[in-house]
């Protein structure tokens, strides 16, 4: 009992005349309880997603789960030079590793089978991704596809003077203004909206778009009907890096927004400046 008083009577000197520290670590507290939450949603949010956290130098065809959800299968496809390399691309949000193509190495496109189809009803769907060159482009192609079983909707570079485009099944694009440089990594966010039956369905491309709760101008739009989505693919002959593929509802569930980063550096911030207080006091007290 003793020891339990005079313990307590330490703490007291210590942390009792310091109101402002206890009171300042609550707040640190519970901001950084408030961005978990926030971090949480927002993965709540996305119906899929692929942060390609595998281990590396094993091949993309034969990975799942490691963080990934939304589908019902495996990558497949692609050959022995499709490979999980170190390190994300970087990005608003990246974990894990990254998928690396060599030149050619998608003798055919990895696909990967959807939980939930895209496209059978209508509505609006936001994808996102993270896309890096990695040699001249020229006539070479690296892009995500949405593929319905038999044509696809195609996102990223397809042998049109190395700008950024929508691919209707490769035998028609949309560009962008936009071109891309070997080794910079770029976001690339696609709106889709389905029209369910014949009609046409409208896709819309957002090349390194700031983060925002709502999306800016479009870099390129094209409509055509797409049916049912059934699986992801990633095609192209081009040598590049692929990570971060996200789907949501809306285009802040894909591209975070402000605050997240704000509320972040905040934390960071608070954390540091009580880190440092302590020790410049405990600095003292020696």
């Amino acid at each position: 009992m003793q020891n339990q008083i005079e313990s307590d009577r330490g703490n007291h000197r210590r942390f009792g005349n310091r109101p402002g520290v206890s009171r300042s670590w609550v707040a640190v507290g519970a901001l950084a309880a408030a961005l978990a939450g926030s971090t949480s949603v927002g993965r709540a949010a996305l119906s899929v997603y692929e942060p390609f956290n595998y281990t590396v130098s094993g091949t993309v065809s034969g990975k799942s789960g490691s963080g990934s959800f939304g589908f019902s299968t495996a990558w497949s496809g692609g050959s022995a030079t499709a490979t999980i390399s170190t390190g994300s691309l970087p990005g608003t949000s990246s974990i894990g590793n990254k998928a690396t193509m060599a030149a050619n190495s998608l003798t055919t496109p990895l696909s990967r089978t959807l939980t939930s189809s895209l496209g059978a009803s209508s509505g609006t769907t936001y994808i996102s991704f993270l896309l890096r060159p990695e040699a001249t482009v020229g006539t070479s192609s690296a892009e995500l596809r949405l593929f319905n079983g038999t044509s696809y909707a195609g996102f990223g570079l397809n042998s049109n003077s190395g700008a950024y485009l929508i691919d209707q099944n490769g035998t028609a694009q949309t560009a962008s203004s936009s071109t891309a440089t070997v080794n910079s990594p770029v976001l690339l966010v696609l709106k889709a909206v389905f029209v369910a039956g014949a009609s046409a369905d409208t896709f819309s491309l957002f090349y390194n778009p700031a983060a925002s709760s709502t999306e800016g101008v479009a870099s390129a739009t094209r409509s055509f009907d797409i049916g049912t989505v059934t699986s992801l693919q990633i095609g192209g002959n081009l040598g590049f890096s692929i990570d971060e593929i996200k789907i949501g509802s809306a285009y802040a569930d894909v591209v975070p927004e402000p605050s997240t980063y704000l509320a972040a550096g905040t934390v960071a911030l608070m954390v540091g400046g009580q880190w440092f207080i302590r020790r410049r006091r405990n600095s003292a007290q020696k």
